[in-house]
């Protein structure tokens, strides 16, 4: 390593963390919003080990005084010379727009020009143009997949920004797009500025917009812990109130449950009785029914033998009145001679009486012809 080399790296390099003459990198205030790490850090820029730094330059990228002349001369001539190139394209660069350049011999990556409006009169959107640089900066850096970067005051030296307007502006509009839409992309954004008036107005701003509202936010939620505190006796009441009332319910549920046991067990005993009643009851008309059919039937039998004895009898009269002689009359009977065998027709038993009775009657009429 030549003198020259050594002398380029002990301006250039660093420890993590180190101090000197009031310089340090070690944040004064952070905290973190999502994944990001937001610090206020006394430091040299050009010092910074982070993967891109800001510079405020003009409108031109023409970096001779101020932040923008010292990062200039410690990464080398291709910072303006890229600058160059890009104005020859763009021929300007408007307000609250940024531009990316290699960072030379710089620690870090790349650097990252913004450039920040002129103070005039705070009514020619001079606040808008420094909250759009912040915009255009984390875009920038977004592009070129860099994730730790490292901010002076934009606009309030030479340009006459008011120091805390500026690091109420800047900060603010970090939060804003960090929870927007950065949350989990960044991982550490450092306001880094040199001079100690500076930095302390950083810090008294960081204080009013972050620890104060973490103040705030903390008294609120012990607030709300405090009347959870409370609340407590009065929910446990209600909820006691509540099982009471819903054992009460699952009793007054179990009782009427038993009820309509017993009363579907009443209606079912009764229509078992009612059931039996109605089977005994068919089965007595059966045996109604059946007595008199048996009735019928035996005296369908007793009229059958009557018939027989009755036909048998006069028969026996019949054979007794006619005469054999009379064989050749008009009337005719038939009679059935097997009775121990078969059964006697009592109609034709009584057919038989009437013609034997005419038969009679027709040989009365004749004999008495004969003798007049």
């Amino acid at each position: 390593m030549s003198f020259f080399d050594l002398k380029r790296y002990l301006k250039t390099a660093q420890k993590p963390l180190y101090s000197f003459g009031g310089l340090s990198s070690q944040p004064k205030n952070q905290t973190k919003i999502g994944q990001t790490q937001v610090s206020i850090v006394q430091n040299d820029l050009t010092l910074e080990e982070v993967e891109a730094i800001v510079n405020a330059a003009n409108s031109f990228l023409s970096h001779g005084g101020g932040v923008a002349g010292a990062i200039s001369r410690k990464g080398g001539k291709i910072i303006q010379q890229q600058s160059d190139e890009i104005i020859k394209k763009r021929n300007k660069i408007k307000n609250g727009d940024s531009v990316t350049t290699d960072a030379g011999k710089l620690p870090c990556k790349k650097v990252i020009h913004t450039v920040g409006p002129i103070w005039e009169d705070g009514n020619s959107n001079e606040k808008e143009e420094l909250a759009r640089c912040m915009k255009t900066i984390l875009e920038e850096a977004q592009k070129y997949e860099l994730k730790t970067l490292s901010i002076p005051a934009i606009s309030s030296g030479i340009f006459g920004f008011p120091k805390d307007l500026c690091a109420k502006i800047l900060l603010s509009e970090t939060q804003n797009l960090l929870k927007s839409q950065y949350s989990d992309y960044f991982k550490e954004i450092r306001f880094c500025n040199f001079d100690n008036e500076t930095v302390q107005v950083f810090i008294q701003e960081f204080e009013n917009q972050f620890e104060k509202k973490e103040k705030e936010e903390e008294e609120e939620e012990q607030k709300q812990e405090d009347l959870k505190e409370q609340e407590k006796p009065t929910i446990l009441n209600q909820d006691a109130s509540k099982i009471s009332n819903l054992t009460g319910n699952n009793e007054g549920q179990a009782q009427d449950q038993e009820k309509n046991e017993a009363d579907i067990k009443e209606i079912t005993k009764s229509q078992n009785e009612d059931s039996e009643s109605q089977k005994l009851g068919s089965t007595e008309n059966l045996q109604q029914k059946e007595i008199p059919n048996i009735q019928t039937e035996q005296k369908k039998q007793l009229v059958e033998e009557d018939t027989l004895e009755d036909a048998q009898a006069k028969l026996n009269n019949s054979d007794k009145k006619v005469p054999q002689e009379n064989n050749n009359s008009k009337t005719s009977c038939y009679v059935k001679q097997n009775l121990g065998d078969s059964a006697i027709d009592f109609k034709s038993q009584e057919q038989s009486e009437k013609t034997g009775q005419e038969s009679q009657s027709g040989e009365a009429q004749l004999n008495q012809q004969v003798k007049l």
